[in-house]
């Protein structure tokens, strides 16, 4: 049996180590780095899997010329940016993690609101101005 093909469409580059560590023998991992529908159509049609984070679009275009995909994975809280309805059109899933960055989004929230409270971002600025006193 041959090994299946995870194709991580952007954001992630080389070392893969991490990926490759998890699916072992299961799956050939692949970065293709795309920043454009044309490059997603040339490096994703033979992928079992796809990786999405969010610098591209996964459209119906780039969703019918896939001949192996059984999942679409967005690497992230939504799924604006792929279009879900044609994969389903196509009997392909997809998922992705819905709290991913939740406990990132809270520290800087309660940042955000220790500064506005302690008007940190106001006196830095002062300071950066030359503002005297502060």
């Amino acid at each position: 049996m041959s090994k299946a093909q995870v194709v991580i469409t952007d954001y992630r580059e080389e070392p893969l180590d991490l990926e490759r560590e998890i699916l072992g023998d299961l799956a050939e991992v692949e970065a293709l780095q795309a920043t454009s529908e044309e490059k997603l159509l040339k490096g994703t049609r033979n992928a079992d899997a796809l990786l999405v984070y969010h610098f591209v679009e996964i459209t119906a275009r780039v969703i019918g010329q896939l001949e192996r995909c059984r999942i679409i994975v967005r690497c992230g809280v939504g799924h604006d940016n792929i279009d879900a309805n044609a994969a389903k059109a196509r009997g392909i899933t997809v998922a992705n993690v819905p709290d991913y960055g939740t406990e990132e989004v809270a520290d800087s929230a309660l940042g955000m609101i220790l500064s506005l409270a302690r008007g940190i971002n106001r006196m830095q600025t002062r300071a950066r101005k030359g503002h005297r006193p502060w």
